[in-house]
């Protein structure tokens, strides 16, 4: 049947996908049509996933790929210029933050994978006012690379135990030795500044 959602390959796939986030959120800057049409586009990779057949694995890379599109552009921490972000886009961001966690888990999927799913995991966990749950999210991730010190985890553990006890100390000469150092730390500095900003306008710390 041609209008059989199962005849898309995966690669027809990723490029609507990317063509939706290239025009409607970052050209467009309309969360709503982004948020709507992704959603879409998710269920589709989910049940392609999901009844097997010649592209059911790759379908689960797209399932991983475009859930952590949908969790990170919904993440109200970026502070995006020209996003008008609401309490259900971000809650719409939670939950397939949650779902691509899990998926990531239960498929063995590779390291990399793992970290992004948990940290992006933790950030929303820290904008729903969970604290505690952002912090065990992103000590996940320093478990996972405890040698990568330049990814900044454990600045933004900082951040998390800083909004969850009110001392802003530590966070913020951490801030300033991190945009002493060399690139990508201080633009690590900058977003964590940002979201500490976010977090701190929706009363949060």
């Amino acid at each position: 049947m041609i209008l059989d959602h199962k005849n898309i390959t995966p690669k027809e796939f990723a490029q609507v996908a990317q063509n939706v986030r290239k025009t409607f959120y970052w050209e467009k800057k309309d969360l709503a049509t982004y948020v709507v049409l992704t959603k879409h586009l998710l269920a589709t990779a989910i049940e392609n996933h999901k009844n097997g057949g010649e592209f059911a694995e790759a379908f689960r890379g797209r399932v991983l790929g475009l859930g952590y599109d949908l969790a990170s552009m919904t993440w109200p921490g970026w502070d995006e210029d020209g996003i008008d972000m609401t309490e259900e886009f971000r809650k719409d961001g939670l939950a397939a933050s949650k779902y691509i966690l899990d998926l990531a888990i239960s498929s063995k999927a590779p390291v990399e994978t793992l970290f992004n799913s948990y940290w992006i995991y933790g950030a929303h966990l820290l904008t729903d006012k969970n604290n505690l749950g952002a912090i065990g999210a992103w000590q996940k991730c320093a478990e996972l690379k405890p040698d990568d010190d330049h990814i900044g985890v454990q600045s933004w553990i900082m951040l998390a135990k800083a909004v969850d006890s009110g001392d802003f100390g530590p966070i913020n000469a951490e801030l300033e030795r991190l945009t002493a150092l060399p690139k990508p730390n201080p633009g690590i500095a900058a977003q964590i500044q940002t979201a500490l900003k976010v977090v701190s306008k929706n009363r949060i710390v």
